[in-house]
């Protein structure tokens, strides 16, 4: 059977001439490639096309295909379904249109996000978050016990020291946790083997730890005979502690004495040091006052020097008063270079400010401002501002880490909020237009998670702001996304994530 590597002619709506199939699968052409020969084939289908024709029997080479432009650009304006409209895709678009809406299809399958650690599932991309909250053996899950976190296959052989447990010798105790267990077999189990109490005297016996006082009771004679064994032994070591001690006494007499010797030593080390010492300070004395002649003589010239520099000081007194009039132009030019930098300042601005309703917003430092959030030092952010025209509305989004409302702790909250613009006036309210949110993944672009829905016109969000407040209250998906999700590096990578937000573009009414 021939391999199909064009469209399939019934995704089509708009009708697509006998010219625009592929002269080999006969499917709606794929990257147009036309043969020296003038037929048409997808390029995938070139490397099998070459050879004889199957149309005009023309003998064509690799080298005689080239790309053909004005079938792409007829093709790329005709109106079709997506290519899972067999799965339950409902989407219309040009097929210029095809591989941008691809990237968002929720009916594209797409591996696990932890297809690296061996989940080999492939579903929806609408099933992809229910498959990571519920069903992925390499989901992160955490321990009941000590709250770490693992993935589900690892969560059962994890030993986990905060679980409880029963003694290994199965004396009764059955509600320790596992860190306490050493401790219990050390100082607590009665079925545990220890020594004897007089094993210091050289009793060797090992008995339960509840048998011990049964064995003290039932070995007093033997214990007895050893202490009287270890006393006379102590007293032999007695004896030759008192031999030693006498020898030390010797020694430090023999030492007392030669330190007496010393002291008389240093008395005539000292006198002699003093009498050094006694010269020495009339020789400084003498110095001292040669040096004080000195000094005065310095102090008069300096008192020169002194007058001096006043009289050069005046000198440049009367030249800044010259110049004064420099200085003024100089502070004008100053102040003409902050109005510059606060006007480029203001350009930059808007030039990054988004007027065809999306949003790219990059979030850094994601771990501390969920450890923030947390701790209620800060609940949310916000996105900067964008527009879905120059002239249209404006809005930017908010997002809740630690979650909110019926999220809290659990979910990644992400709402959208309608501001204060300077064309509500000209705007039809309330506002109407379908909103996409994801969750991009930064590591193959297939696994973005997302979420859509169509403004309620009776909510307050969806109405014109009010002239006293500057936005509407916030509404969207207080569950988002699952907050394992933050620990995942497919969508937070060196600490930042990006979320995108699509606006349903509205017909120009002014």
């Amino acid at each position: 059977m021939q391999k199909t590597n064009g469209y399939d002619t019934e995704l089509f709506i708009d009708n697509v001439e006998d010219e625009y199939l592929c002269t080999l699968c006969q499917h709606v052409l794929q990257k147009p490639m036309q043969a020296l020969c003038g037929c048409r084939f997808c390029a995938p289908c070139v490397s099998s096309a070459i050879g004889t024709c199957p149309s005009c029997n023309g003998i064509n080479k690799q080298s005689d295909f080239n790309n053909d432009f004005y079938a792409r650009s007829q093709l790329r304006k005709k109106l079709m379904f997506c290519i899972n409209k067999s799965l339950g895709c409902t989407a219309t678009i040009k097929l210029s249109e095809l591989e941008h809406h691809l990237s968002d299809c929720s009916y594209k399958k797409v591996n696990c996000v932890h297809f690296k650690s061996g989940c080999d599932a492939k579903l929806f991309r609408t099933e992809l978050q229910d498959h990571l909250k519920n069903d992925c053996d390499y989901r992160l899950v955490e321990c009941k016990y000590c709250n770490g976190t693992y993935t589900f296959n690892d969560i059962n052989s994890h030993k986990c020291k905060n679980k409880p447990t029963a003694c290994p010798n199965d004396c009764g105790a059955d509600k320790l946790l596992s860190k306490e267990v050493d401790n219990h077999l050390q100082n607590e189990c009665p079925l545990v083997r220890v020594t004897c109490p007089f094993q210091p005297m050289g009793c060797k016996s090992m008995i339960s730890r509840k048998d011990t006082a049964n064995h003290q009771t039932e070995s007093t004679s033997e214990h007895l005979f050893l202490v009287l064994e270890n006393f006379e032994k102590q007293n032999l070591i007695n004896a030759q502690i008192r031999r030693e001690n006498e020898e030390l006494k010797s020694t430090c007499h023999l030492l007392l004495n030669r330190l007496q010797h010393s002291e008389l030593e240093l008395k005539k080390f000292k006198d002699l040091t003093e009498r050094r010492f006694n010269d020495l300070q009339k020789k400084t004395e003498q110095s001292s006052k040669d040096l004080t002649e000195q000094i005065a003589i310095l102090n008069e010239e300096q008192k020169d020097q002194q007058q001096c520099i006043k009289e050069v000081s005046a000198r440049n007194v009367n030249t800044r008063q010259a110049s004064a009039p420099r200085a003024d132009v100089n502070v004008e030019t100053n102040i003409m270079r902050v109005d510059i930098s606060e006007l480029q300042f203001k350009v930059n601005a808007l030039e990054q400010t988004s007027y065809d309703g999306t949003l790219l917003w990059r979030i850094p430092n994601v771990d501390r401002a969920t450890r923030e959030a947390i701790n209620g030092k800060t609940n949310s952010l916000y996105s900067p501002p964008f527009y879905s025209s120059r002239t249209g509305y404006k809005m930017c989004l908010r997002l809740y880490l630690n979650g909110d409302g019926m999220g809290r702790n659990t979910h990644v909250s992400l709402f959208f909020v309608i501001m204060r613009g300077m064309y509500d006036a000209l705007l039809p309210w309330p506002f109407k237009q379908n909103v996409t949110l994801i969750l991009l993944d930064q590591d193959t672009g297939q696994r973005s998670l997302s979420d859509s829905f169509r403004p309620d016109p009776n909510s307050s969000s969806f109405q014109k702001p009010k002239i006293n407040r500057d936005m509407n209250v916030a509404t969207g998906c207080p569950l988002f996304v699952s907050k394992q999700v933050l620990r995942d590096p497919t969508y937070v990578r060196d600490d930042t994530l990006y979320i995108k937000a699509i606006v349903e573009q509205m017909p120009v009414i002014w």
